[in-house]
């Protein structure tokens, strides 16, 4: 089995307890290590990416900028950036800034249980999205994000509704401040 189909599974404390078939490990609902790239503009607004309808779960909804599993032995940060060269075009420059542990269903029968690392940044430039992995992107403030994940939640992918509902996009935006 090719790496890129394998995710790492951890404990509560991201410690690795080995690794197990992507596909799998949605279906076990089994907790795996996570990215979430976060992404500001210069006026303090949030992008964010609707994943391609063809996504094997929560396809069609919007996200984050960016979020991924790093393969077996890769790092976070180095995941983080080949996930927005693949799915935007773009290599913003990120740093951490935290992580948080969520899980929900995102339908199909499939659970994300996730330690995730957060990345976040400043980005001004253009988005060259491949059409494979993203149906389209916008900018939104704050309080757009925060309405569209209240009043439609069913167009939100679930864990862009716990990191606003949670703090973790504050957390994000705070770091690049």
């Amino acid at each position: 089995m090719a790496s890129e189909d394998l995710i790492v599974l951890v404990d509560a404390n991201d410690t690795q307890l080995g690794v197990m078939d992507k596909l799998r490990t949605h279906l076990e609902g089994a907790r795996h290590r996570a990215v979430s790239g976060f992404l500001f503009s210069r006026s303090g607004e949030m992008l964010i990416q609707k994943r391609a309808a063809t996504k094997y779960h929560s396809g069609g909804l919007w996200a984050n900028a960016c979020c991924s599993h790093p393969r077996p032995g890769e790092a976070a940060l180095d995941c983080m950036q080949r996930r927005f060269g693949e799915e935007l075009g773009i290599s913003p420059s990120l740093h951490w800034f935290g992580t948080t542990q969520y899980r929900c269903s995102v339908g199909r029968g499939l659970t994300e249980d996730e330690v995730v690392h957060g990345f976040a940044g400043r980005f001004d430039g253009e988005v060259m999205m491949n059409a494979d992995e993203v149906e389209d992107w916008r900018w939104v403030s704050r309080e757009r994000l925060t309405d569209l994940c209240r009043a439609q939640p069913g167009r939100v992918a679930a864990w862009l509704r716990v990191y606003s509902s949670e703090g973790f996009v504050d957390q994000a935006m705070a770091s690049c401040r």
